[in-house]
């Protein structure tokens, strides 16, 4: 930061509230350390809340100077990440059931195959949104903060890939009944339906030459409540998850309908 101070005039003045910004809240939080523990709980929320404030400070009076498509391609490994997660979890429990169940060998890999076919179908769902393009033909003020910011909800995508062991977990224990499938595929659902929404809600205040974007959760929507439904009257989980794939099929399918303006744009 202090060599873009230095070095690049017209970042100057991010680089110097940044700067300014990152050793006032690296103080405030030693600071916290000492503070009593009345009051350190409260001073958390409020410590928090200045971190998140600060990158707005730092571009109030400069922020039109950032490339859109390397912010579209860090947030976009920010999210593959978040969906490898949910890969290496569901990979480790059924190495897992592989090692140790009685079950059969084919039951157990159909089921893996499942949930690793619902990641990689929201890894294509998102990626099918030319986010880059959109920020460098539209670009706003708050642009910027909209995406960035907008990806804290993500925080569903993080929660359905422990939701993706939980389907595991009652697939496997289907004597105790510790937990069951309703349960875990109800969990898996809500996620997935808070992944969408909030998707569908970056993409309209992002895109404002979107147009499908109600048609597509609405049956999105009436889908996942159809897989929830199943496994709730008795058919097994494991064909409930295929049958939740198509969700993020058919809103890619949508999204690429409105793609086909921007990919004008990218020839033009």
């Amino acid at each position: 930061m202090a060599r873009v101070y230095r070095q690049v005039e017209g970042h100057k003045r991010v680089a110097g509230r940044s700067i300014i910004g990152l050793l006032t809240l690296q103080s405030v939080w030693i600071l916290w350390l000492f503070l009593p523990a009345s009051i350190q709980t409260p001073a958390l929320f409020l410590f928090i809340a200045a971190e998140l404030l600060m990158p707005i400070w730092a571009r109030a009076s400069q922020n039109i100077n950032w490339h859109p498509h390397h912010m579209a391609e860090r947030y976009g490994l920010l999210t593959i990440i978040v969906l490898g997660e949910g890969v290496l979890g569901v990979s480790n429990s059924i190495r897992t059931f592989l090692v140790n169940s009685d079950s059969a060998a084919s039951a157990i890999i159909l089921l893996g195959s499942s949930l690793v076919a619902l990641v990689f179908a929201l890894w294509w769902l998102y990626f099918t949104i030319p986010f880059g393009t959109i920020l460098d033909n539209e670009r706003r003020r708050y642009d910027l903060f909209l995406f960035g910011y907008g990806h804290f909800f993500f925080a569903t995508l993080a929660a359905l890939g422990s939701a993706l062991n939980l389907v595991t977990d009652a697939w496997a224990d289907t004597l105790n009944r510790t937990v069951t499938q309703p349960y875990a595929m109800g969990l898996l659902m809500i996620m997935l339906f808070g992944f969408l929404v909030t998707l569908t809600l970056l993409r309209t205040l992002m895109c404002r030459k979107s147009s499908h974007n109600m048609t597509a959760l609405i049956f999105a929507t009436c889908i996942i409540f159809l897989s929830h439904t199943v496994v709730a009257q008795g058919l097994s989980i494991t064909y409930s998850i295929w049958l939740s794939l198509l969700p993020p099929i058919i809103m890619t399918w949508y999204f690429h309908q409105d793609n086909k303006q921007w990919q004008v744009l990218d020839i033009a």
